[in-house]
C-alpha cells in the first residue's frame, strides 16, 4: 500500500508557503485625514506608530477652501523643529530626511503613496506655504 501522508505535507507547506508570501507583502495602511479640526491647518493619523516595511498612506484633504500636500520625514528633531524659511514660509527640504510625499491635493481630493520605512522617528508635514508653521505636522514612529 502505497502512502498519501508525503504529497499531503507538500501541499500543506506549499500552501503556508504561499500565505506566506501574501502576507509578507502587504503594506501598512495608514489612513490620514488634512484639514480635520477646528481649523484647516492639521493633520490627523489614524495611529502613532507602524511596523518597519511597506507603508501606504491614504491621504483625504477635507479642506474646504486650501490645497495640502503630505510629505513624510525622517527625523530626530522635534516635530516643530525643522529647518524653516520664513521667506519662503516652508520647511526647508533639502535641509531634512525627506522619504516621499502625496503632492498637491485640493479641496475634497484623496491621494495615496507607498513607501518603505525604516525603524526610527518621522514627521508627516503639509508644506505648502505657512502651513508648517501653524502647526500642520504630526510625528509617528517605525518600530522594528
Amino acid at each position: 500500500m502505497k502512502s498519501t501522508r508525503y504529497p499531503r505535507l507538500h501541499l500543506i507547506v506549499a500552501a503556508t508557503l504561499s500565505l506566506f508570501a501574501v502576507s509578507a507583502s502587504a503594506a501598512t495602511i495608514v489612513n490620514v485625514k488634512e484639514a480635520e479640526g477646528p481649523t484647516d491647518y492639521s493633520i490627523m493619523l489614524d495611529r502613532a506608530s507602524v511596523p518597519a516595511g511597506e507603508v501606504t498612506f491614504k491621504v483625504t484633504n477635507t479642506s474646504k477652501s486650501l490645497e495640502h500636500e503630505f510629505v513624510v520625514v525622517k527625523t530626530d528633531l522635534a516635530p516643530d523643529k525643522l529647518p524653516y524659511d520664513k521667506a519662503a514660509q516652508r520647511v526647508e527640504e533639502d535641509k531634512v530626511n525627506v522619504v516621499g510625499e502625496v503632492e498637491d491635493l485640493e479641496p475634497g481630493d484623496s491621494g495615496s503613496n507607498t513607501f518603505a520605512l525604516q525603524p526610527g522617528k518621522y514627521v508627516a508635514i503639509c508644506n505648502e506655504p505657512g502651513h508648517y508653521n501653524e502647526g500642520m505636522y504630526a510625528p509617528f514612529t517605525v518600530t522594528k
